[in-house]
């Protein structure tokens, strides 16, 4: 490989320098358009914002309203009506009883099941360990795939 003549330290402490200078205008330049070029700019999702933080701010003051019809109690806990929760409670259905089931058991709780279900109860059992079980031909037909 041949050196290169025009390649010394004297070049190359030149370029970087000019290189460094050359990142430096581009840098000024960027902040030169940006601070006094770009000023009228109007930023969509702050102006699709403004009816959003005018009803958060609504709702904010109502909920402070109701609020301070309660009694602070202390450590962010408030004292609250028990009609107001108890009424709510009442309209989402969380204060009704469990209904009864329609369905028929025909059971009393703690007796024994009456002497005519017991049989069919034992047929019930049963029928799962009569079913057939495979075949030594479906068995050899089943392993050979896996000896393959």
């Amino acid at each position: 490989m041949e050196p290169n003549l025009r390649d010394t330290p004297l070049r190359r402490f030149n370029t970087f320098w000019w290189g460094l200078a050359l990142f430096a205008a581009f840098a000024l330049s960027a902040v030169v358009v940006k601070n006094f070029v770009a000023d009228d700019v109007v930023d969509y999702e702050s102006e699709l914002a403004k009816p959003r933080i005018d009803t958060k701010r609504k709702v904010d003051a109502e909920q402070a309203a109701d609020l301070n019809t309660y009694k602070e109690v202390g450590d962010s806990k408030v004292q609250v009506e028990p009609k107001d929760v108890f009424g709510l409670g009442k309209q989402m259905g969380l204060l009704d009883g469990p209904k009864p089931s329609e369905m028929k058991h025909n059971r009393t709780f703690g007796q024994e099941p009456a002497a005519e279900e017991a049989p069919a109860q034992t047929e019930a059992a049963e029928v799962p360990a009569t079913q057939e079980e495979p075949t030594a031909a479906d068995q050899g037909a089943e392993e050979t795939p896996a000896k393959q």
